[in-house]
């Protein structure tokens, strides 16, 4: 892909070592595909490439197959997953191995946290470093507009790329997988619509959490309820369900708190860096709830995770407690 060109051009120009730091594995595949593919033979990898993890492994072999030369190839390529996993004592006894890696070695290294003294010395000069970390969730749908155009020269718009998002939901493998579907179904050319994306993406889906969110915000408690149970079925963690529940009513608060300052549409989005069809979603919420609601929802939220975690109630039954609750005040505002 060419936005790692620059990569490719580092290391021929003699810097093999990569560093690619955060929590987004997705970016990490992706990148070190991108290295196999153009640096090494498909036929010898089982020769020229090396995966190690660090919470799993003798560092001295590690460093003894990035010096060892290429069979039959050109280049070699060693990855260390976990990097920030290695024991640090050990690590830092061997950070001088660092200063001779052969040019014609490709040494990646992944961290999600904090490497050892020593080697953040040496890699802050030696190194390329990458930022893997994950996507806000106002950057998905700008990812996936660049993703179908860089990796399978497809054109789909913002609103669409949201609707792709908003079924699919955040996971980078999940969504690059509905996109090669929908690039196999499709004619060579054809942007990539709403249409398509509801057919090819739609017939995998059957209910996520955004759609948990749509019918609270509906006022739509049989629909919730459904929709709580299908996830219980595919066995969603409730524990993942509160978390959602949980982000999703604090957002909603901070709509109606700015609402009522008195600030406009565009102003709220850039304060929480908000994707507009979503913030478009939620606003809806301004119809139903208000911050004494809000206050008293976010006790029940509270309160609930206690009771998931000391095991009071069934953890699925909890979950159904406090969808109930949550539309009580629906119900009330509107004097039923």
């Amino acid at each position: 892909m060419k936005k790692y060109d620059k990569i490719k051009k580092e290391i021929e120009k003699g810097n093999t070592i990569l560093l690619l730091q955060g929590n987004e594995d997705f970016f990490k595949d992706e990148i070190e595909q991108f290295i196999i593919d153009h640096f090494l033979n498909p036929n010898l990898l089982d020769f020229n490439l090396a995966v190690f993890y660090g919470d799993n492994v003798d560092l001295g072999r590690v460093f003894n197959t990035v010096q060892n030369i290429p069979m039959m190839d050109n280049w070699k390529v060693t990855i260390l997953k976990k990097a920030d996993k290695i024991d640090k004592n050990i690590a830092n006894k061997l950070a001088e191995y660092f200063t001779i890696i052969p040019n014609n070695s490709i040494f990646i290294l992944e961290s999600d946290g904090s490497l050892p003294a020593k080697w953040k010395k040496i890699l802050s000069n030696k190194a390329q470093k990458i930022n893997c970390n994950s996507l806000y969730e106002n950057q998905i749908a700008k990812w996936i507009i660049e993703h179908a155009k860089t990796k399978y020269n497809r054109k789909i718009s913002e609103q669409d790329a949201f609707h792709l998002y908003t079924l699919c939901g955040n996971n980078l493998y999940i969504l690059d997988n509905e996109l090669n579907k929908i690039d196999i179904y499709l004619d060579k050319n054809l942007p990539i619509t709403k249409e398509i994306i509801t057919k090819i993406a739609g017939n995998s889906k059957t209910y996520n959490n955004f759609d948990l969110a749509d019918a609270i915000l509906n006022n739509d408690i049989y629909s919730t309820l459904k929709i709580l149970n299908v996830l219980f079925f595919e066995n969603n963690k409730p524990i993942v369900i509160l978390s959602f529940l949980n982000n999703f009513i604090h957002d909603i608060s901070k709509i109606i708190y700015l609402h009522n300052k008195g600030l406009s549409d565009n102003e709220i989005i850039k304060i929480l860096k908000m994707h507009q069809f979503k913030y478009k979603k939620y606003k809806k919420a301004l119809r139903i709830f208000n911050l004494p609601m809000i206050k008293k929802i976010l006790f029940f939220l509270s309160e609930a995770d206690i009771n998931l975690k000391s095991g009071t109630l069934s953890q699925q039954r909890e979950i159904e407690d406090l969808i109930i609750k949550i539309f009580s005040f629906h119900l009330i505002k509107k004097g039923k």
